[in-house]
This record gives C-alpha cells, sequence and structure tokens, in this order.
C-alpha cells in the first residue's frame, strides 16, 4: 500500500495529460484516502497538495469556478513536505483561475503557502505575486506550474 502511495502522483499526472477525467477522479480521491493512512510520511503534503490541485483543475474542466477555488484552498491546507518546502506550490490551478477572473480564492491559497514555503517568502516572491494579482494581472508563475503535479516526461504543450 504504501508503494502505491508513493506512486499515485505520477499516475495521477498521467491521466491527467490523457484527459482521462474519470479516472484522475478515481486516483485523487484514492490519494487522499491513503493520505489518512500515512500521515508522518514525506508524502502525505504532497498527497493533499496534489490531488487536492487535480480535483481543481477537473472541477474547471466543467467551469466550476467556486468548487476548483473550493480546492485551490484545501491544496494550499497541506502541511508541506521535503519538495513543497524546498520547491514551493504549484500554481497552475492558481493561473487558471485567475483567467476566469477568480481572484480571492487565489490570494487565499498564497497566504498559506507561506506555512511551507518559508524561504522564498523571505525573498519576496509571495509577495510580488500578490501585488500583480491585486492589480488585476497574472503572475509569470514560470516553474511553479510544473512543480509537484509529476508531470510525465511528455507534457503537453498546453501545459507548458
Amino acid at each position: 500500500m504504501k508503494k502505491r502511495f508513493h506512486q499515485l502522483g505520477e499516475s495521477m499526472a498521467q491521466a491527467y495529460q490523457d484527459r482521462k477525467f474519470q479516472e484522475l477522479q478515481k486516483l485523487a480521491l484514492e490519494y487522499l484516502k491513503l493520505a489518512t493512512q500515512y500521515k508522518s510520511d514525506w508524502n502525505y503534503g504532497n498527497a493533499i497538495h496534489q490531488a487536492n490541485i487535480y480535483m481543481g483543475l477537473m472541477a474547471l474542466e466543467k467551469n466550476n469556478i467556486d468548487e476548483a477555488s473550493s480546492f485551490l484552498i484545501k491544496a494550499g491546507q497541506t502541511p508541506g513536505s521535503p519538495q513543497l518546502n524546498n520547491f514551493g506550490p504549484n500554481m497552475l490551478l492558481a493561473k487558471k483561475l485567475l483567467e476566469k477572473g477568480e481572484r480571492n480564492s487565489v490570494l487565499i491559497y498564497i497566504d498559506q503557502c507561506k506555512n511551507f514555503w518559508r524561504l522564498l517568502f523571505r525573498m519576496g516572491r509571495i509577495k510580488k505575486w500578490k501585488k500583480k494579482i491585486k492589480q488585476g494581472e497574472i503572475p509569470d508563475f514560470r516553474a511553479h506550474l510544473f512543480y509537484h503535479l509529476r508531470y510525465p516526461a511528455k507534457a503537453t504543450k498546453d501545459e507548458s
């Protein structure tokens, strides 16, 4: 079971890339369920973050902005992980929500990220992102559009 818990992130990435949303939803729910069994595992925070980001992306596929926003905030409730703490959050769902005009949940998510992503917060990246969002702009999230979603090597141009 623990091996499965560590592999689900990759499986979700593949399902998302292949646009197999029914499978993706099943995998994300399984990931969250398994996470409750492995709260002390290094991957626990990744599971909370990734599963909720993917659930939010699926909600956006149905143009359900409120549900997607809710999942973004749930993703931000992660306690962090070695990966999240060092590299920071994934901002793909946040960017897509900003493109739809949703700012409030994105600002909440960014504030939540301060709880685990302290190093770069002190360097001002989050402050700069928030300022741009409040001005009605979409920040250049760069590599944060890819971090922690474990895209397979053949990511599509849409996610680039």
